[in-house]
């Protein structure tokens, strides 16, 4: 995504060349006042969203299977994880995630089913981030 950054008066003007700034800056009310294709950040909401970007990028790519497994068990997702594969209709896709979930030896942040899965389940990047901060730590 193609961002550009002013500083206006003490706030930051954030605003996208490809998308709604809103869309990955802050929420109205949180020190956000959307001005069409952009939002003026307060002071505060600037170090919030600097902050939540160097979260994600410290965030681990990797895990291994059991790493992922064991975290999703103790945040109590293993369950709605094995009912999302069951659910999917097509054969070939459901072969497919089963080989991802259970044959991968490590699992990737970047992994297509890893994220659909996780969209499935409602989890949001930040709980998905600390999924993988969890399972990292995670010994066997």
């Amino acid at each position: 995504m193609n961002m550009n950054f002013d500083v206006y008066q003490g706030e930051t003007l954030i605003y996208s060349t490809d998308a709604p700034a809103h869309q990955v800056a802050l929420r109205e009310g949180e020190g956000v006042a959307e001005h069409g294709s952009a939002a003026i950040l307060s002071p505060e909401a600037w170090a919030a969203l600097q902050a939540a970007s160097q979260a994600q990028a410290d965030a681990p790519k990797s895990a291994t299977r059991a790493q992922g497994k064991a975290a999703l068990i103790q945040a109590g997702y293993w369950q709605g994880v094995l009912a999302f594969v069951a659910s999917i209709g097509d054969e070939t896709q459901r072969a497919l995630a089963e080989v991802a979930l259970h044959d991968t030896q490590e699992w990737q942040r970047s992994s297509p089913f890893l994220n659909a899965a996780a969209a499935g389940l409602g989890i949001t990047d930040e709980q998905l981030d600390a999924l993988f901060v969890a399972a990292r730590e995670i010994q066997l």
